[in-house]
């Protein structure tokens, strides 16, 4: 039975709502838990840094249900057969061939990064704007901080991106297609 497009609509609002109403519960569950989230963590740690990703995930998810809606029914009954959780225990063995198999060590180290911007933000911060209130160069140089780190980390990416392209295109030889090799038994 088709579901009624204002409803998809209204249910869409709301992230995971849509897909769910459209019978796809599974990713619905996994678009709301990332929405609510995402808004979790900033809230509780104090980290603006993950706002953006709320208007991200919430545009996401309307558009995913929108046109989830918009699929001939046959389509919907075959995406329902076929619902799955965004993020599957086997999408881990991708990232850890990507990430050269330190999956471990590079999630440690984000969530050392993590903590630290934490303790540094919400804790270490407001001593000591009270101790060094008077001094407005220092401060100047402190708030630009996480605008250098982010920098910083987006350039070191981008090097990473060309090095790194470069290695594995070094590493592995291009070999063009050759066309199949004729057996014995084809001419018989």
């Amino acid at each position: 039975m088709r579901k009624s497009k204002f409803l998809t609509f209204f249910w869409s609002l709301l992230p995971g709502a849509g897909q769910m109403y459209l019978g796809l519960m599974r990713r619905g569950v996994s678009l709301m838990a990332l929405f609510f989230g995402a808004i979790a963590v900033a809230g509780w740690l104090n980290i603006g840094l993950f706002l953006f990703a709320i208007p991200v995930i919430w545009f996401y998810a309307f558009f995913d249900a929108m046109n989830l809606g918009s699929l001939p029914y046959d389509a919907l009954q075959y995406r329902r057969a076929c619902d799955d959780f965004l993020w599957k225990p086997s999408d881990m063995e991708g990232l850890k061939k990507r990430l050269g198999g330190k999956t471990q060590i590079w999630v440690g180290l984000g969530c050392i990064a993590l903590g630290l911007y934490v303790l540094l933000d919400n804790l270490l911060m407001p001593y000591l704007r009270r101790v060094l209130a008077h001094s407005g160069l220092f401060w100047d140089i402190v708030n630009s901080l996480p605008t250098l780190v982010v920098a910083l980390a987006v350039i070191a990416l981008g090097f990473y991106l060309v090095i790194g392209r470069n290695k594995r295109e070094k590493e592995i030889p291009f070999v063009p297609y050759q066309g199949e090799e004729e057996s014995e038994h084809d001419g018989e």
